[in-house]
């Protein structure tokens, strides 16, 4: 007879700025130094805060929306160059895990579940972040933007995920608070919960989700376990 493949264990994917941990001042705060040195006016924090999750380049192309600035593809280079080198050389800053989510974590994970990391932000910084605030060694996997040939919204970037992690596709959440989370999770069929506390420029209230939250003490593993159980 031949034997059965043991079932692999449910998961739980997070994203990482603005869904897991709070990297906004220091984002911010890398560019405005960045924007300083190559002799442009920085911005104030609230104006390039929501769009903290996109990266660097992300935040310079709003900044120069705004500013109705327009740059050649060196100066930008040059700009996210000196961004990366500072954000980098400042982590972990003043950047900490959103209240509840650490507790969350480890009641998943003592409840059999699988947990990892999806972002687009770069894998070096991902995993230096993570081992700096002490909460690398609570994920199966971290997989950042350059871990595979793609990224997110690109689905493959969350099943992807899921596989190095080795948890159960069929068995799987993902938490995002961005479009593009929510555009890779439903690509890819998996339910999503949209935190409402991160940096999306629109609200979270628009988009097809599993279900929102506006503080982890809203879910918690036995709602979990019902929305992977189909």
């Amino acid at each position: 007879m031949q034997a059965r493949t043991p079932m692999k264990p449910p998961i739980a994917v997070f994203d990482l700025d603005g869904t897991l941990v709070h990297t906004a001042p220091d984002l911010v705060g890398s560019l405005n130094r960045a924007l300083i040195a190559h002799k442009f006016e920085p911005v104030a924090y609230p104006v390039l805060a929501p769009f903290a999750g996109t990266g660097g380049r992300g935040m310079l192309s709003q900044y120069c929306l705004l500013h109705d600035v327009k740059l050649p593809e060196s100066r930008i280079a040059a700009l996210i160059e000196t961004f990366l080198a500072d954000y980098e050389s400042n982590i972990p800053g003043s950047s900490t895990i959103y209240e509840g989510a650490f507790e969350l974590v480890k009641s998943l994970r003592l409840a059999g579940f699988k947990t990892a990391i999806c972002t687009n932000k770069p894998q070096n910084l991902a995993n230096k972040l993570l081992d700096q605030l002490e909460l690398i060694r609570h994920f199966d996997a971290v997989c950042g933007a350059d871990y595979f040939n793609f990224r997110k919204p690109d689905p493959k970037h969350l099943t992807g995920t899921i596989e190095v992690a080795g948890g159960d596709p069929n068995r799987a959440i993902m938490f995002g608070d961005s479009q593009t989370d929510f555009d890779t999770a439903n690509a890819a069929g998996i339910p999503v919960i949209g935190v409402t506390f991160g940096y999306s420029p629109i609200p979270v209230e628009t988009f097809k989700l599993t279900k929102r939250i506006a503080h982890y003490s809203e879910i918690d593993v036995e709602t979990v376990s019902t929305i992977t159980a189909g």
